[in-house]
């Protein structure tokens, strides 16, 4: 299966939720962060041929609330060191946010979207696949501008590859 970021529609989806937030107001719910996780990654080529690892990956995020309870967010991340001989090249995701606020501070949230994921196992071949992703988290607020992450995502559930991942992120709202 070939997938080229650049001819996809997940990159049309980013970019405009990366344009969407760029161009909102200055006192709009921007936000930006950086996640690093521990990840269960699977390649499939045959039925044969399966590799399991856990590489430390690091994403990037950008997301806009609409309101207090949803938004839009895009990321994208890589493995930080190849791990049984599985890299992950590239984790793109554009996703929804559900927030729902429990106190002033925390907060828990629903994400739901779309991911495209390139995995490199240097034995057996690249692979690169797309579908829909899901996962739970909890937003612990420091103060006004920043807060702590903690999620678990299951990026995809594919023939191929298998992605998901727990991960500590912190985020800063501008």
């Amino acid at each position: 299966m070939s997938f080229s970021l650049i001819n996809s529609p997940l990159k049309a989806a980013l970019a405009a939720v990366t344009l969407t937030a760029v161009a909102m107001p200055a006192q709009a719910d921007l936000y930006a962060g950086l996640a690093v996780g521990y990840t269960d990654a699977e390649y499939h080529q045959q039925a044969a041929d399966e590799l399991k690892a856990n590489p430390v990956t690091a994403q990037l995020q950008l997301g806009y609330f609409f309101v207090d309870y949803f938004g839009l967010e895009a990321r994208y991340g890589t493995s930080l060191k190849q791990n049984k001989g599985i890299d992950i090249d590239e984790v793109a995701s554009i996703l929804a946010k559900i927030n729902i606020p429990t106190t002033p501070r925390l907060a828990f949230y629903g994400l739901a979207g779309y991911s495209s994921v390139k995995l490199d196992e240097k034995n057996l071949g690249k692979s690169s696949e797309d579908g829909a992703s899901f996962g739970l988290g909890a937003h612990f607020a420091i103060d006004k501008k920043s807060a702590i992450t903690a999620e678990f995502v299951n990026y995809l559930a594919g023939d191929e590859v298998r992605l998901s991942g727990a991960q500590l992120g912190i985020q800063v709202k501008f």
